[in-house]
Order: C-alpha cells, then sequence, then structure tokens
C-alpha cells in the first residue's frame, strides 16, 4: 500500500524499514548526530515546507518527527532540497549523490563526520527509493 511523499505516514513507514534492516545496524553502528531532511515548497506544486528530523543512534533510529520549518541549530546535519529534487531521488531518477555534488541538495553540517557514514546515508536513501509512494502536489 503506497504512502504519500512526504507526509507523517511515509516518515513513519521509512523509520520503521531503517530500523527493520539489520545491515543498516551494522553499517551505521557508529552514527551519532541528528539528520534533517528538508523538503522545500515550490509554489504551485508542493506548497509548504516538510522536514523529517531523526536521530539516528548506534545503527537504530531512536527518534523522529515531522516538523513544519527547518531549525538551522535544531540538527547536526541538514540536507535540503526543492520538492521536485526530493521527488527525483525518491523516485529513483535521481541519484543523491550526484544531487549533492551537483548543488542540488545543499547540506549543512560537519562534512568529514558526514563522509565517515557515507554508507549509512546511502543506506538510507535506498529505503526511500524502495518504499511504494504517491506524491503530494
Amino acid at each position: 500500500m503506497s504512502v504519500v511523499f512526504p507526509s507523517e505516514e511515509w516518515a513513519k513507514e521509512l523509520v520503521e524499514r531503517i530500523n527493520d534492516d539489520p545491515e543498516y545496524a551494522k553499517i551505521a553502528s557508529g552514527w551519532e548526530g541528528s539528520l534533517a531532511m528538508h523538503i522545500q515548497a515550490e509554489k504551485g506544486v508542493f506548497n509548504d515546507d516538510f522536514v523529517l528530523w531523526m536521530d539516528p543512534f548506534q545503527g537504530q533510529i531512536r527518534d523522529f518527527k515531522k516538523m513544519d520549518a527547518i531549525d538551522e541549530d535544531g540538527a547536526d546535519f541538514i540536507i535540503s532540497a526543492k520538492y521536485s529534487t526530493w521527488k527525483k531521488v525518491v523516485s529513483g531518477k535521481l541519484n543523491p549523490t550526484m544531487a549533492m555534488m551537483t548543488g542540488k541538495f545543499k547540506i549543512k553540517g560537519e562534512m568529514k563526520k558526514l563522509l565517515k557514514q557515507i554508507k549509512a546515508s546511502d543506506a538510507v536513501m535506498d529505503h526511500l527509493k524502495n518504499m511504494d509512494v504517491s506524491f503530494a502536489g
């Protein structure tokens, strides 16, 4: 059954998938630091920002919440992009690493620390791409 991207139901399913993944638990065992996925509104397409804040800790997402706006000080890492960019990533039409390298994903946080967790980050993005979703807007 599909869930709407982005929505609270989508966020809950994403976190459940991540927490049920033994491979993620293994590769993310050293990850500590909160992460916010900021999906930016686009006029006429997707009208309100959506932020999924997560607290990855040693291979599990121990807490998460949906926020309506980004809190610049509320996450160690923030990945921001327009809704249309996130939609391409979620549908598998855009590689998240390529989105980062081309500046379509804006990253805030200590890049050195984030790069140490690139496999864990890739695993999260794989879960994003493998979910059965319908798109808002």
